[in-house]
């Protein structure tokens, strides 16, 4: 019996098929294989709809041939009988890692690896969460600076109506 072979056949985003140069947001989607992993994909922060199609190069007549995937080390998920899509909906930015294989009566596929990643909008980077920790420690500076200067003029003038107080009553006194 052939050992079926897997592939991803289409992506889609929000129903939208992906093509070599499609972007979603400023990342190009379909990225270069590399190391560990056959498909690359990127994404970003609003694409709520990420849908994986995958097929066997080989064709199984009178065969039951069914898919299974698992998401960064989770447990193995069989699709249906007919099925050949795998959905995310509404991902949160993260970086997933997707194996797939195909299995029949009696053989399963090697399995193949998905990288796909769901970017952070810019906003909620790290970066940008430095950022505004680093907005928030100013604020509070300037915040706490301008208390002390209210408090310093504050003083000064309650100096120079002491000082008033005291020379009038050397005055009232003489």
């Amino acid at each position: 019996a052939n050992v079926p072979t897997i592939k991803v056949t289409d992506i889609y985003d929000f129903g939208k098929r992906v093509v070599s140069d499609s972007k979603s947001g400023s990342y190009t989607i379909i990225g270069e294989p590399g190391d560990g992993y056959d498909y690359k994909y990127d994404f970003a922060d609003n694409s709520s709809l990420i849908t994986i199609e995958l097929a066997t190069r080989e064709y199984f007549s009178n065969q039951r041939l069914s898919y299974l995937y698992k998401i960064n080390d989770q447990e193995w998920v069989e699709l249906s009988n007919g099925n050949n899509q795998i959905i995310l909906n509404n991902p949160v930015p993260d970086n997933y890692t997707i194996i797939v294989k195909a299995k029949n009566e009696v053989q399963e596929s090697a399995p193949r690896t998905i990288l796909l990643t769901v970017h952070a909008a810019w906003y909620a980077t790290n970066i940008a969460k430095v950022c505004y920790v680093i907005l928030a420690l100013l604020i509070i500076a300037a915040f706490v600076l301008q208390m002390q200067s209210k408090y310093r003029t504050k003083q000064k003038v309650n100096e120079h109506i002491n000082r008033e107080k005291i020379n009038e009553a050397k005055i009232n006194f003489f």
